[in-house]
């Protein structure tokens, strides 16, 4: 029996399993809940009725899709959704599938650079840290995650990742194996972090090793391998109640609050790309936009003439 596009999809979906690819859940719902919905609803069960016509069909529906909640989905949904389309077509022409690329000239949108509404200021990331009762167990990985996060710029995944041979505390620095975009890179680590984590390997990640060789260095008790995200999420959760905060805290917050006091304390741009591991210092001239905002205010607090104009108006 002729093999079907569903087919073909679960056997990329094991392929990309097998290279432990990150992104595994969400490109299976992309491409299966999206795409292949997609080649149902125009009745084309095979690869080869996947034309560069009908992917530009397919990417254009999607502009008008809508969600459970009945708005439209975001650039930046659609972006990965033709993204692992991309690689799914690039892996059919590898394996010899098919023998040419119909993504090949999709091209995809162009996602906005953004940052979240609320940033969180030196002192809220002081109150956050601070309030983590690090006298027990969990309370102490909790630290070191969120002072990781904050002190390294790290994305999740990137932590989740992270071994205990990629840890160099006595040179003072972390090495990031294919974070994203599969890039490797080297992030530094401040005096007070190398202690803080050369304690918990020492004193606390023992104590969360049931399994005695687990090479991860952010673990929990009952799962061999590198946390789960819905456990990060959780203590996430539990952290920010305890800080009282009253702003939703989550990974990502900490690697925005990381970029943008090191920039409004003088930090080189170019300096905060390498950290980030932005590939262009484009994607990180988003977050100049905090500190212009800053100079504005005291521009027109400061300036003579914003005075004089605010004089003549009362």
């Amino acid at each position: 029996m002729k093999m079907k596009t569903v087919d073909y999809i679960e056997l990329f979906l094991q392929h990309e399993k097998a290279k432990e690819r990150r992104s595994l859940s969400s490109m299976r719902v992309y491409l299966i809940k999206h795409f292949l919905a997609y080649l149902e609803e125009q009745e084309k069960h095979f690869i080869e009725d996947i034309t560069p016509n009908l992917l530009q069909d397919f990417q254009l529906s999607l502009a008008f899709k809508r969600k459970s909640n009945n708005e439209f989905y975001t650039i930046a949904t659609r972006h990965r959704i033709v993204s692992f389309l991309n690689v799914f077509c690039r892996w059919l022409v590898d394996e010899d599938y098919l023998v040419i690329n119909p993504a090949r000239k999709l091209e995809n949108v162009k996602v906005p650079e953004r940052l979240p509404r609320h940033v969180l200021t030196e002192k809220e990331m002081c109150q956050l840290l601070e309030s983590i009762d690090t006298s027990t167990t969990l309370g102490f990985r909790d630290r070191v995650i969120m002072e990781i996060f904050y002190g390294t710029a790290m994305r999740k995944n990137e932590l989740r990742n992270l071994k205990l041979s990629d840890v160099d505390l006595e040179n003072g620095y972390i090495f990031i194996e294919q974070g994203k975009g599969r890039k490797d890179r080297v992030v530094p680590i401040g005096t007070g972090l190398k202690k803080l984590i050369k304690e918990y390997i020492l004193c606390v990640r023992p104590k969360l090793n049931t399994y005695g060789d687990n090479p991860y260095l952010v673990i929990t008790y009952k799962k061999k391998g590198p946390v789960c995200p819905s456990v990060i999420a959780q203590r996430f959760r539990i952290v920010s109640e305890k800080s009282l905060l009253n702003k939703k805290i989550y990974p990502h917050l900490f690697r925005h609050a990381c970029a943008t006091h090191m920039i409004r304390r003088g930090a080189p741009l170019r300096h905060v790309q390498e950290l980030l591991g932005h590939r262009s210092v484009r994607s990180t001239q988003v977050y100049t936009h905090i500190t212009i905002n800053d100079l504005k205010k005291a521009h027109k607090k400061y300036h003579p003439r914003e005075q004089m104009k605010l004089n003549t108006q009362s």
